[in-house]
Parts: structure tokens; sequence; C-alpha cells
């Protein structure tokens, strides 16, 4: 591997930089997870919103080379679970990469209702 640097005055468009360049020095600060803020550390919190939902609190985090934020409450509605089968829903921050798509969201995974 060749000894790189950066960043530069472009002269004249002698130098280009792209989102992989761009992200270099990041990620040797910063691993995958949600951002500390020192005034408030509930960023990306879930927590109850009352009956079935719950709130995803707002934060900053990055996940796989991409940064994403949550600017205000982010209001999700559970599905009616069963009475006689326990399940484990989950919250997730999802980052797709796909060409079509490139763009992150908070999403609402349910959970396989257990057998007993």
């Amino acid at each position: 591997m060749a000894f790189r640097c950066g960043f530069f005055i472009s002269k004249g468009g002698d130098r280009t930089y792209g989102v992989d360049d761009m992200m270099n020095p990041i990620t040797s600060i910063i691993s995958n997870g949600v951002v500390a803020d020192n005034i408030d550390s509930s960023g990306f919190q879930v927590q109850p919103a009352g009956g079935l939902s719950v709130i995803v609190k707002p934060g900053k985090g990055f996940l796989f080379n991409k940064w994403c934020e949550n600017d205000s409450d982010y209001l999700i509605e559970i599905s009616t679970p069963s009475v006689s089968q326990q399940r484990i829903d989950s919250i997730i921050i999802r980052i797709d990469t796909s060409d079509n798509v490139r763009n992150g969201s908070i999403e609402y995974l349910i959970g396989t209702p257990g057998s007993d």
C-alpha cells in the first residue's frame, strides 16, 4: 500500500476526493455505535410512550462508515402481542448501501412468537 495523506486545496482540478477519502480519518476516531453527547445521554434510547407505542429519542450515530441522526422523538406503534406466547421485538437502525436505496432508517422488527 502506498503512503497517502490529505486534504489539499485543488489547483486547477488536480485534487478530487470521494466519500471514502472523507470517511478515512473519521473511522480512525469513531467506531460503530451511538455518539455520546456531553449534555444528554438519551441518544437513540427507546422509551415507552403509552399503550403499544414507544419513542426513539433524538440521537446521533455512526454505522458502517455512515453517519445518522434522529433530530426529534420518533414514534413507533408496536403490534399487539400474543397473550400466550412470548416474543422479542427489536428497534434497529438500518443502513442500506444498495445502489437503489443508499439511506438509513429506524425500523421496528417483530420477533417470532415462542412455541411455549
